[in-house]
């Protein structure tokens, strides 16, 4: 039971992780717009590039950590199991935000905080291994 939670957390989690990445990506690269992705809280086009390469520097402990969780690399600490709990419950505070959003915010960026957010805490909350 604990291999089949571990491996729906760890799907969701990067899942999640990964569109989010991509997001940031295509936003970094104008292949979508940052008014799609703000609502024009974000006033120039460069402003929002600016901010979704910043955004998707932030995520790469993230990954690491997600990585961490799923045993990629060995054991995981105490302290890793509780920062993937406490970013679980950011990820989820956050679906709030993005349901108040744009219409991709509501339609992409939601679903996809829901599955990084239930995946992270589905990681952390595993007995350690």
């Amino acid at each position: 039971m604990q291999k089949t939670i571990g491996l729906l957390s760890g799907s969701l989690a990067l899942i999640g992780w990964s569109v989010t990445m991509a997001t940031h990506a295509r936003v970094a690269t104008g292949s979508l717009s940052h008014l799609d992705v703000n609502g024009g809280r974000v006033e120039s086009a460069q402003a929002g590039r600016a901010i979704a390469i910043g955004s998707a520097g932030t995520l790469l402990p993230v990954g690491y950590l997600i990585a961490r969780g799923t045993g990629a690399f060995g054991p995981i600490s105490s302290v890793e199991r509780t920062s993937l709990k406490v970013l679980g419950g950011l990820f989820l505070a956050s679906v709030a935000m993005q349901v108040a959003g744009t219409r991709f915010e509501r339609t992409t960026m939601a679903p996809t905080a829901a599955a990084l957010g239930i995946g992270c805490l589905g990681l952390g909350l595993l007995p350690a291994r």
